[in-house]
């Protein structure tokens, strides 16, 4: 296959054409090209902010009476959801996760725990669990939760 210079020229003159462009316009428009650094650095101010103001809870693992407990009141059984939420996966729970995750500032508390298969808690990871999937698990949690425990899954670490 042979190279041809010529094209690689010509395909580079037009690319940087374009740079030239976008950069002539730009200086023309002064104040759109302010208005687009001040937005990108209020966007990026934001979030270096809300990443160093979030914080874990020092404790990190549920206690085997809260693992414990989890699992029985799911009845040993995963809650994530399976077939586009549509119903419940059927495998046996093996961990205790944190439903919104710990590593994102989620609570160590009974109120964020799920009982998952390994599967889909290695799937999930330290994903946020979307508004669907927390509604679908709460209405799924109406059939088996015990009496005066809260069905919704999920909750932040409110720091002390």
């Amino acid at each position: 296959m042979d190279l041809d210079i010529n094209a690689l020229i010509d395909r580079a003159g037009s690319l940087i054409d374009v740079i030239g462009t976008a950069i002539t316009w730009l200086s023309a428009h002064t104040m759109a090209t302010l208005l687009l650094v001040a937005v990108l650095a209020v966007i990026i101010f934001a979030r270096t902010i809300a990443r160093r103001t979030s914080t874990t809870d020092p404790t990190r693992l549920f206690t085997s009476d809260q693992r414990r407990e989890g699992m029985v009141r799911a009845e040993n059984r995963c809650e994530m959801p399976k077939f586009f939420g549509l119903t419940r996966c059927r495998r046996r729970a093996e961990h205790g996760d944190h439903f919104f995750p710990w590593s994102r500032g989620g609570a160590t508390t009974m109120d964020n725990y799920v009982a998952a298969c390994a599967k889909c808690n290695l799937a999930k990871s330290n994903h946020v669990p979307t508004r669907l999937t927390t509604f679908l698990i709460a209405m799924r949690r109406r059939r088996y939760f015990p009496d005066g425990k809260p069905i919704r899954p999920g909750q932040r670490y409110q720091g002390v």
